[in-house]
Formats: structure tokens, sequence, C-alpha cells
């Protein structure tokens, strides 16, 4: 459909279902999880194995057409690896990090629909019974922007507020400030250190009240809606609704 021609009681149920479900079977198989997190449809996102922790006001976006997954596996020495991610994150549909060693997403940190991160090579190059393989800690720092169907691997660390191009294989290190692109991902521009650098934690500032915002905008676009115009929008739709 055209819209989202909900109305807002509608809506609330399907959020407060959301909401319970994450609770319930999403939040405990994280190690921790901070306040605020937000999970559209968490039924569909994987959360798999040890050590794995969620920071505050983390948005995870997910989709009907893929899941997202974020896992860790046991290494050589029988021990998981650790995936930590923290503050004003967002995931989005399709992501996948997996680990055996470190993986560390630091805060305001942006990743793309199908994203890829790995530590590990998962075999090994002579013996492909033996996993996980060559593996080295993956380091993203505050306010990373990877961008769509990029991918991250093992060894690399990627400086603040450094932009990763759509499409980029990642596989060295990069600095801080700069947009790097491409297979292997090299820069290819820096960014304006004058220019103020608006993260997401603004959003959740006490003087913006996001959640109160929020409530606020799905009011005023889902409040007039009826329940038979989103009947007749969900079963006929058309180029008005």
């Amino acid at each position: 459909m055209r819209n989202d021609h909900r109305p807002l009681w509608i809506r609330r149920i399907q959020e407060g279902i959301e909401s319970w479900y994450a609770r319930h079977f999403i939040y405990p198989q994280f190690d921790s999880v901070g306040d605020a997190v937000e999970i559209n449809a968490p039924w569909r996102l994987e959360v798999y194995g040890e050590n794995i922790s969620l920071g505050h006001n983390a948005h995870i976006q997910t989709s009907n057409t893929v899941m997202t997954r974020l896992c860790t596996w046991p290494n050589a020495e029988g021990k998981f690896g650790t995936l930590s991610i923290g503050d004003h994150v967002l995931l989005t549909p399709g992501l996948h990090i997996v680990c055996s060693d470190r993986v560390e997403i630091g805060d305001n940190v942006m990743l793309a629909s199908h994203v890829y991160i790995s530590d590990s090579d998962w075999h090994d190059i002579y013996d492909r019974t033996a996993a996980p393989g060559a593996h080295a800690p993956v380091t993203l720092k505050n306010n990373v922007w990877i961008g769509i169907g990029s991918k991250v691997l093992k060894g690399v660390t990627i400086g603040e507020n450094t932009i990763i191009g759509a499409g980029s294989v990642v596989t060295k290190s990069i600095g801080p400030n700069v947009i790097a692109a491409g297979n292997p991902a090299k820069v290819i521009g820096k960014l304006d250190r004058k220019r103020a650098m608006v993260k997401r934690e603004a959003m959740f500032a006490p003087e913006k009240n996001y959640q109160g915002a929020i409530a606020y905008l799905k009011m005023l676009k889902n409040g007039p809606n009826k329940t038979l115009n989103w009947l007749q929008s969900y079963f006929f739709p058309n180029r008005t609704h």
C-alpha cells in the first residue's frame, strides 16, 4: 500500500505485541540490554551465542524478506567471541554480524541494510574442517556509517566519523574522518572538520523528548484514520490509499 493507514489503536496494539515479544524472547539472549531499545518485528531478529551486549537507545529494524542476525561462535579455545554494541546505534534489515574473537561497535554507529561484519575466516585455508580459522578483532569507532551491502572483514578498525560507501569490501583499517569506498575499500575523500557533526545521540537529548515527539507524530499521522479506511486500504489498495 502507498501509505500507512493503520488506526492509532491498531498501531498501539501491534507495538505492544512487539515490545512484549522483545522482552520475553529477544532480550534474554543478550548479556545486557540498555534502556529505550526499539526493535520492529523482533521475531525477524536472530541473536545467537554468548557475550552479546546492546547499548541504550538502539534502533533495530527488520524486514519480512530477510533476517537480521547478531551471532557469536566458539573459537579454537572453546570460548564464544564477544560482540559489543554501543549506544544510539542504528541496525537495519539484513545486517549480519558474526564473530569468534571480538567485534566492537561504538556509539552512534549506523549500519545500513545487508552489511556483513566478520572477525574470522571460519575455515582454515588447508584444513577445511578446522574452524573458525584465522581471526582478528574488528572495531568500528564512534559515529561510523557503513553503507548498504558493505563487508567489513577480520582485523579491521574503522576510525571515528568515517563513512564507508555502499558495496565496499573493507579488508584493511581505515582512519578517522574520511570517506572510503571500493573493493578493496580505499580513502576517496575527507570530512570537513570545520563543519559541526550532528550525531544520532542528539535525538535522545532530554530537551528533545524523543519518545514524546514520536508519539505525537504517530497521533498526527494515524489519529484521523478510521478502521474502515484501513481495511479498505489493506484489501482494496489504490492510488489514494
